[in-house]
């Protein structure tokens, strides 16, 4: 599989009719390409989706288009939505002169903002997040994006509005994890999150946050030192929108599927019974992934924080971990280092094994 080119090196083609893609350039094609079909307003995610699992199948033996105009002709292609039993459609007439246009823009702000971008065609496109449901079609990246290679790496979230208690074990297991060298994941918010993150770079560790918007800015703003320094620290920021978009309430929900796609546990610190935390342990279940909840010392305990750990328990069949005993902890971490296959599951899911 190709890798994308650094965007410093990124070249504008021109007459793309009769110009054929060198291989030196055809990994900046294969991103600008896929851009095009993205800002292209008649061309649902779903047909994209459809085309590129397509064009990687090496049983099919279809090219990857050379050009605008064979990419024009080989989207309409209905027996792929067949082969792949899609419902997506694409009119058959349309041009993707504009959707190139935007696709050129976010390829110079990406690059006024060093920004890498990730498509399907890079190595370091995570695998993971190709095979959850509606995967990202690409993926925007500021800091060390082999990073994104890992294969341990734990989720560590939690309300933003913690108590003492729940900030400290927060940045307890961060700074435990980073200790044993698993990849902290987080969505750079506040609270949880942001302890987590503090914790796995206080112990020397690497982390990645995955954030709700586009990488020209930050959210919250009050974490931009945070996530500079998770940049400085060899760790990575990561994000599905292109720069320029700002913050919305669904993008954070969007947002949570990658943190647990990304990931192959997810911890709960503290959480109530409602709130954004759950979107995440929710796409933890479907995804497969082995999900924990922190079990507070008795003393410690809220009754807001003793409902959403109720809720975990009883309703998303969430493992509790001891707050207390590190032991336990590191138990934990050992089985993550050791993938087993899922019985009933795709081949690919793996969940860790019992302890």
């Amino acid at each position: 599989m190709l890798s994308a080119l650094p965007l410093e090196k990124h070249t504008v083609i021109t007459d793309r009719e009769s110009y054929r893609m060198s291989e030196l350039l055809n990994d900046n094609w294969h991103t600008e390409a896929i851009l095009s079909l993205l800002k292209t307003k008649e061309i649902r995610k779903g047909a994209i989706e459809t085309l590129l699992r397509t064009l990687l199948d090496e049983s099919r033996n279809i090219p990857f288009p050379s050009n605008l105009e064979e990419l024009s002709e080989i989207i309409p292609i209905e027996r792929t939505a067949k082969f792949e039993k899609k419902a997506s459609k694409v009119p058959r007439n349309f041009t993707l002169d504009a959707g190139n246009t935007g696709a050129q823009e976010i390829l110079r702000r990406s690059e006024e903002h060093e920004i890498q971008i990730l498509d399907w065609f890079s190595d370091l496109f995570p695998v993971s997040l190709k095979q959850i449901p509606h995967p990202p079609i690409v993926l925007y990246a500021r800091g060390d994006t082999s990073l994104l290679k890992t294969i341990n790496s734990i989720a560590v979230i939690g309300t933003r509005n913690p108590t003492e208690y729940g900030r400290d074990i927060s940045h307890r297991f961060g700074y435990r994890l980073g200790q044993k060298g698993i990849v902290v994941v987080g969505g750079l918010a506040k609270g949880c999150d942001t302890a987590a993150h503090r914790g796995c770079l206080d112990a020397g560790g690497h982390t990645l946050a995955i954030l709700a918007n586009g990488l020209d800015s930050i959210y919250p703003h009050t974490n931009a030192n945070l996530a500079q320094d998770i940049i400085n620290s060899k760790g990575c920021l990561l994000s599905e929108y292109e720069p320029g978009v700002k913050a919305a309430k669904y993008q954070f929900v969007e947002r949570d599927r990658l943190q647990s796609g990304i990931s192959k546990a997810v911890i709960v610190v503290e959480t109530g019974k409602e709130g954004g935390t759950m979107h995440t342990a929710t796409f933890a279940t479907k995804q497969a992934r082995d999900l924990r909840v922190v079990r507070f010392p008795q003393d410690k305990v809220t009754v807001e924080q003793q409902g959403g750990y109720a809720r975990l328990i009883n309703e998303f069949k969430a493992i509790p971990i001891d707050a207390e005993n590190e032991d336990e902890l590191d138990r934990f971490v050992a089985a993550v280092e050791q993938p087993t296959t899922i019985k009933g599951k795709n081949k690919n899911q793996t969940s860790i094994s019992d302890w």
